[in-house]
């Protein structure tokens, strides 16, 4: 018996790679960074609009019956920048003196919390008021962003900026730990509190759909990470993305690139 399954993913068993590049206002440098295929191989990759995989079942030779699935899709909706200038950051602040950012949010809720996969790029580390709120030039958002980003209905949190150092070592490891300890499940990308955790790829599923993210930023304003931890923050450099890529390709069906790069405003 033979038994095809069809997907509608062009590339679900080649694992092409996307460049999803945010046009950052937080960030400022040009880059003259190439991507990683070529759009003539991604072309020669892309040889039908689905893909049939086929199984044989040497139990029954000769019989032949199909069934078919429905075809696998997914929406995904990505979000950016987060960047909490003063007026936006002043903005949380409660009559009763507790933070809220839900607003910030309000008229795009349904449009997030309706897709399958929602990715957002949070520009400023989240080091909580025990640092200090503070914007430009040295940014630190309250965890309650965080809650909000949460409550809008976003799965992946992008990280990897140049304002990931901004509050040196603390306010990284504030940031990671108010992730982990009050949402497990939420996808934090870019930064990293042991090298174990920057050698794994996010991997999630979605629809069916292995689907892999990578987050990467052009530096950190110039503020250099912290001499015990320099896998904390992932930094662009084309030879260890080529290697997170065949490695994401093991197990991924789709890859999705997030550099955060290119010239301010």
């Amino acid at each position: 018996m033979r038994r095809i399954f069809k997907c509608s993913f062009i590339n679900r068993l080649i694992g092409t790679v996307t460049l999803c590049a945010f046009l950052l206002s937080g960030c400022a440098g040009d880059s003259t960074q190439t991507v990683l295929q070529s759009q003539q191989e991604t072309d020669a990759l892309q040889t039908s609009e689905s893909i049939s995989i086929v199984y044989d079942d040497e139990e029954t030779p000769g019989a032949e019956s199909v069934i078919e699935e429905p075809d696998l899709d997914a929406t995904i909706v990505m979000v950016g920048d987060v960047l909490l200038h003063k007026r936006v950051s002043d903005s949380g602040l409660m009559s009763d003196g507790s933070y809220n950012y839900d607003h910030l949010f309000a008229q795009v809720k349904d449009d997030i919390e309706s897709a399958d996969l929602a990715i957002v790029n949070q520009e400023v580390i989240l080091g909580g008021r025990e640092l200090e709120l503070s914007g430009y030039p040295c940014f630190n958002g309250a965890y309650e962003v965080g809650d909000s980003l949460v409550n809008a209905g976003f799965d992946v949190i992008l990280h990897a900026t140049n304002h990931s150092m901004d509050k040196g070592k603390k306010g990284l490891l504030n940031c990671m730990h108010f992730w982990k300890e009050n949402y497990p499940d939420i996808g934090v990308l870019g930064i990293h509190e042991t090298e174990n955790e920057a050698d794994d790829i996010y991997i999630t599923d979605v629809n069916g759909i292995n689907i892999a993210i990578l987050n990467y930023t052009y530096g950190t304003n110039g503020i250099p990470l912290p001499q015990d931890m320099p896998y904390a923050v992932d930094i662009w450099d084309e030879r260890a993305i080529e290697e997170d890529v065949n490695h994401a390709r093991e197990e991924a069906d789709f890859i999705i690139v997030c550099p955060h790069w290119g010239t301010e405003y």
